[in-house]
């Protein structure tokens, strides 16, 4: 649809994709480039930001100097020569409406984090979020406040060891009382879980607190940083168990009954189901380290493989 012609291209996102034309130096990051795409001396020149839409079609071209990072919901960030960040339209319009932070983040769900650095030196700071007209959802006063998912944002006080969600209105739902929380609602639920010295119980929440699953006992809800791995995706949630080594023993998939669909243990795979199939890694296969599976949502295996790596292979 768009031939080569760019130094350097981002995905597109909401029909628009940031790119850096063909004769501009690059340091987007960090990797000074030449025109033809090769690492080149770490000089001064000149690098033009552009955003473009879905046909090629170059919608704007930020001033020399100026960095762009991608779009969602119609606002992208960009960074002026003095390393501001702002607020940008698809037409090249710099917003005025995160000028009173330090750091912002893409909207979601017409909200967007934003931050103020109290203390650069220690990396100190504060989060809040506002809204596109610059209305204040959440005082820029807590220690994390997570992109909004469907309705509901995790919200970490200063200073505290636990956290809970936030509405979309900036109130309290589900006060911070838990020391794990996953940082996304998915299908409507949460998990979440209080920790003792020896032992971590998880539960399902929903948008009002309310337990509404468990997990199996001696099962743990797999957590990481924001990954869509986290929580349920089409009725299936990825769960684990620890061996007695102290190291996990496995992962296993469950419903949205808390049953497990298969006694089967993994390796690490994907968080839930995507088109009906579950992707995973194969545990003591036979087809050694590298060998995968997909099952269905009986636990079925529909189809196993390996990718194979020559011992010779550099890339």
């Amino acid at each position: 649809v768009i031939e080569p012609q760019f130094a350097e291209a981002q995905p597109f996102s909401d029909g628009v994709a940031v790119v850096v034309c063909q004769g501009d130096f690059v340091q987007a990051v960090g990797s000074p480039r030449m025109p033809d795409g090769s690492i080149g001396p770490n000089i001064e020149g000149k690098r033009a930001y552009s955003a473009i839409d879905t046909t090629g079609k170059v919608l704007f071209t930020l001033p020399d100097g100026y960095d762009l990072y991608d779009f969602e919901e119609g606002i992208g960030i960009c960074w002026d020569n003095g390393d501001k960040q702002h607020y940008i339209t698809e037409k090249g319009q710099i917003l005025s409406i995160g000028d009173a932070y330090t750091d912002l983040s893409n909207f979601s769900e017409g909200i967007a984090t934003v931050r103020i650095m109290y203390n650069r030196d220690k990396s100190d700071y504060m989060e809040g979020a506002i809204d596109k007209t610059g209305r204040v959802v959440i005082p820029v006063k807590y220690q994390e406040v997570a992109p909004f998912r469907e309705g509901m944002a995790r919200v970490w006080p200063m200073n505290s060891t636990k956290s809970g969600y936030m509405n979309n209105s900036g109130q309290w739902v589900i006060k911070p009382i838990y020391t794990v929380t996953q940082r996304f609602f998915s299908e409507g639920v949460a998990a979440v879980a209080t920790k003792t010295k020896n032992k971590t119980t998880w539960k399902f929440v929903d948008k009002t607190g309310t337990t509404v699953l468990t997990p199996p006992t001696g099962y743990e809800v797999y957590e990481s940083y924001g990954s869509d791995d986290e929580g349920f995706r089409e009725g299936i949630c990825m769960v684990y168990s620890w061996g007695s080594d102290g190291y996990i023993d496995g992962y296993q998939y469950m419903d949205r009954s808390g049953k497990l669909i298969t006694n089967e243990k993994f390796g690490l795979g994907s968080g839930g189901c995507s088109n009906g199939l579950i992707y995973t890694t194969a545990k003591n296969s036979t087809l050694g380290d590298y060998a995968y599976k997909y099952i269905d949502k009986q636990g079925r295996v529909v189809f196993e493989g390996s990718r194979i790596i020559k011992k010779d292979q550099t890339n």
